[in-house]
Order: structure tokens, then sequence, then C-alpha cells
């Protein structure tokens, strides 16, 4: 009888053969995945690469976020009762600081009305009116740079890159001036344009006129970037989304549609109001657009459906702008009105009726205000009417955070011209300019029709190696150099003689045409 020690060892040894039996066994071959190319592989690379640097970005993001201790503040009633938009102007410069309220000013100008424009710091100011007065002012020394009447219309004004350009649209063309005033180019491609814009990141300045034609011309190198026509006839409404560089443009038939310049067509159309569309702006993901038929709305772009919905009454708004905390400023007639929490969603969209509660309101007798634009990185609004200028106090509508590495309202002429240098080392290319933000640095994948012509190509390059190798003779006696020789000769010999067969059938051919064409001569002489 074995014993347990035996017993225990046999089975051990019984389960090893078992298992290398098993493992001996052939396994089931599934399809077998084709070799990525060396294009393929670097791009994988690329494209870990880059989500590795966004996971860091964002974690340093994240613990960055303690240091920025600054919240905008804003103004709160004392009781549910209370309504802030009964505080006046007057009433806000004795509670704010001495800075701010300094800050505060107006300006009456008799050749409005005026329309005006921050530079990216929020550091100047310009200003041009429709009689021709044009002006950059400078709101930390409250100097004026230059003043200028050019004795011709000015519809819009736009800083570009720093204050050190401004672009004009003026009745027949686009101009560039200087700081100092100066005409430095004149857009001739531009032709009676009505809005501008400029897209700092891109170095594109975009304008649109009385033709329907947008247009993106770089200001580095004086070309047109794109030509695209709108085919909705004269736009008056431009704004451009700050996360996307895409173009917004309100038309006379209610639409409003998205444009970049690597496509001749609008990338999205949305039929914002019933009517003409008198005004719109974009923050992160939400426009708000306005119209003759008296509605104000708000649009979530990344479903097109609408937030929110308000009637003005008695006239609806003729313009619109958001802060860069969300509040959002509209004008009409001699009143501008901010409002809050205009993004969020409350009640039925769809109800017309419904006229929202503003935040703060301010108006100025004998006026009518035709733009209002918030200053960047301070508590104010700028609203320019047919007599001046008008600043507005808006507590919690600039970010008190600043990014001295972009926008650095204190920096020095040394600073400006290495951000300037670095700016243009950075620039885009216009064809980066997508409405999906997520599919930059991203690789796009190839419809179905093109991945399978290249396995098959693939698949043929594979067949076609295999059938290139040498193949290893096993013939005995046959691949000796005689046999060759003799194999090499009767291939030739009979080469030669299916070369003869042919000419010899093409000289009879060549016989018999021979002979009825001499026929056919004789006939004629005779």
């Amino acid at each position: 009888m074995p014993s347990k020690k035996e017993a225990g060892s046999a089975v051990k040894a019984e389960a090893g053969t078992s298992s290398q039996s098993s493992s001996a066994m052939p396994k089931k071959e599934g399809k077998a995945r084709l070799p990525l190319s060396q294009k393929e592989q670097r791009q994988m690379a690329r494209v870990k690469q880059l989500q590795k640097l966004q996971d860091e970005a964002d974690k340093r993001l994240k613990d960055n976020e303690v240091l920025l201790t600054t919240e905008p503040g804003f103004l709160e009633p004392e009781h549910e009762m209370g309504r802030t938009y009964k505080v006046r102007q007057a009433d806000l410069k004795q509670q704010v600081d001495v800075g701010t309220a300094q800050k505060a000013f107006s300006l009456s100008l008799p050749f409005g009305p005026y329309v005006h424009d921050f530079s990216r710091d929020g550091r100047f100011l310009c200003f041009g009116g429709r009689k021709g007065h044009l002006s950059l002012l400078d709101l930390g020394t409250m100097n004026s740079r230059f003043e200028v009447q050019l004795e011709e219309t000015i519809r819009d004004v736009k800083v570009l890159q720093s204050h050190e350009m401004v672009a004009t649209a003026q009745k027949k063309y686009a101009y560039i001036y200087d700081s100092q005033g100066i005409e430095l180019h004149r857009i001739k491609e531009a032709q009676n344009p009505l809005k501008l814009e400029y897209l700092p990141f891109h170095f594109l300045l975009c304008s649109i006129g009385d033709s329907g034609r947008l247009r993106w011309q770089d200001i580095t190198s004086g070309k047109v970037a794109a030509d695209h026509r709108t085919n909705y006839g004269p736009c008056e409404v431009m704004r451009q989304n700050m996360r996307n560089a895409v173009l917004h443009l309100g038309h006379n038939n209610g639409r409003v549609t998205l444009w970049t310049p690597n496509m001749s067509r609008p990338v999205a159309e949305v039929v914002a109001q019933r009517g003409k569309v008198l005004g719109l702006d974009v923050w992160r993901d939400y426009l708000a657009t306005t119209g003759t038929d008296g509605l104000w709305k708000v649009w979530d772009l990344r479903k097109f459906q609408v937030v929110t919905s308000h009637a003005w009454t008695p006239l609806p708004p003729t313009d619109l702008s958001f802060s860069q905390t969300g509040l959002l400023a509209m004008t009409c007639g001699p009143v501008v009105q901010v409002f809050r929490d205009t993004t969020q969603k409350g009640g039925n969209p769809e109800s017309q009726g419904a006229v929202a509660l503003p935040y703060l309101a301010h108006s100025e007798t004998s006026e009518r205000f035709e733009r209002v634009r918030f200053r960047p990185h301070e508590d104010f609004a700028m609203v320019g009417g047919t007599q001046g200028i008008y600043s507005v106090i808006v507590p919690g509508a600039g970010s008190p955070n600043i990014d001295a590495f972009a926008n650095n309202p204190f920096q020095s002429k040394k600073q400006r011209r290495e951000a300037e240098v670095r700016a243009l080392l950075d620039k885009l290319p216009a064809d980066t300019i997508s409405f999906e933000v997520a599919r930059i640095g991203g690789v796009e994948a190839l419809p179905k029709a093109i991945r399978e012509d290249i396995a098959k190509e693939r698949e043929q390059e594979a067949e076609a190696r295999q059938k290139s190798k040498k193949t290893v003779k096993k013939m005995r006696g046959r691949s000796k150099s005689g046999a060759r020789e003799k194999l090499r000769s009767r291939q030739q010999a009979e080469e030669m003689r299916d070369r003869t067969r042919d000419r010899l059938s093409g000289k009879d051919v060549e016989g018999e045409e021979r002979e009825e064409a001499e026929e056919v001569y004789f006939d004629g002489e005779g």
C-alpha cells in the first residue's frame, strides 16, 4: 500500500502533467490586429502626451485656486422685499472706496452718437463719434493719447493687440491708426464696413458691411485669410466667442449664424428672434439675443435651446453685453439695465409676458444710448450715447483676479513689447478656429470606408511581402548552372519563335493592304 506522502506526490504529478498537456494544446487564434504605422504611432504618442499635459494643468489650476482669495462682491438687499435696481449712482459713489469713486466719470461730447471699445487689459478706452470724432483715453491717468477729427462717418471702433493700434470702420473703408492718431493702413478689402471684431490669438481683423461679405484679414501680413458671402444682406450685429473665436452674426430676418474662416457656410444657424436682431453677445456657452419683437433671450450653445426669455417694455433693447462674471447689460433709449443670473433656467422659457427685474438701472435725461461695454477687471460699465459717454458703477461686474502674464494693466513699455513678441510667436493659424473646442489637439477619426480601404491596402502589402520572399529550392540537380542555362536558352528560343510568327502574320496583312491601295491608284488614273 502506498503511503500518504507517495499518494500526495502522485496526485501532484498527475496535476502537473495535466496542466502541461493543457498548455501544450493549441489556442484558438482570434483576428490578428494590424500593426500601426509609424505615423499612427507618433500620433498616439502625441495624444497621450497632450492628455498628460492637460491633466497636469488641471491639477495645478486646482492647487492654485487656494491663492485666489478675492471674490467679486455684489450688491445685496437688506431684506427679501428690497430692490437693488432702486439704488442710484450717486448713492453708490458714496458707499464705494475712493479709488473706485474716482474712476467714475462722464464726458459730454457734441459729435455723437458714440461707440467705444476697451483694450484687453482695460487700461485704455477708444471712442468714436458718428460725425468723425476719434479719441484714445488712458483710464489710469485720465490723459488723452490722441484726439482727431476725421471728417468722415465712424460706424465702429476696435482696439487691436494693444492700445498702439486702433481700427475704425468708416464710411468707405476700414482704417488702422497708431497711438498718436496717425493713419497706418487703409484696408480697401473692407468696403462700406458696419462692424469690426478682432481675434487677438490669431491676429485677425474681421469686418462685415453693406454687401454682407464677412472677411478675416491678417494684420501681420495684410493678407485676407478668408472671405465668405453670408447671403443675408447687410449685417449690423457681430460679436465673437472668446472661447473658440467663432463669429456670431445677427441678421435682419431674425437669424443668428456662426462662422469660421475654414468653412464657406455657417457652422450653425439659430432662428433667434421673430424680427430683426438688434444685439447679441456671448459668454462662455451662452448666447444672449434681442430683436424688434420686444424679447431678449438667453440660449445654451451646447444644446441650442432657450434658457430664459423675457419681454422688454415699452421698447426692445438695442445692445447687449456680458461682463466677466456673467452680468448682462442692455440699453433701451435713455435707460441702461443690468441683469443677474440670466444663464440660470427659471420658469417657462417661452413665457413672453414675463418681465424680469433688473439688478441695477441707470438713466440719463434727453439721451439715447447706443452701446454698452463692461470694463475688464473693473466694476464699471461704459455707455455711449448721442451726447457723450458715461460710466456706470456695477458692483461684481469685473473679475478681481488679474493674470499678469496675459493682460497686465500695469505693464511697462518693455514688458508690453516682450508680450507682443511672445504673442506673435504663439500666433495661431486661422484653420484652428473650430466650433468644438475639444477637437483641438486631438486626432480626428477616419470614416469607416477609408479605414476599410487602409486595411485592404495593408493586407495586400503583407501578401506582396510574403510573395517577394526567396523560396528555398529543394530540387536536386535541377538548380545547377548547366540546367539553368538550358532553361534560359529554351525560353529565349520560344520567345524568338513567337516573335517571328507574329511578324510573318503582320507582313501578309501589310502586303494585302498595299495591293488594294495600288489598284485604287491605277483606277483613278485610268
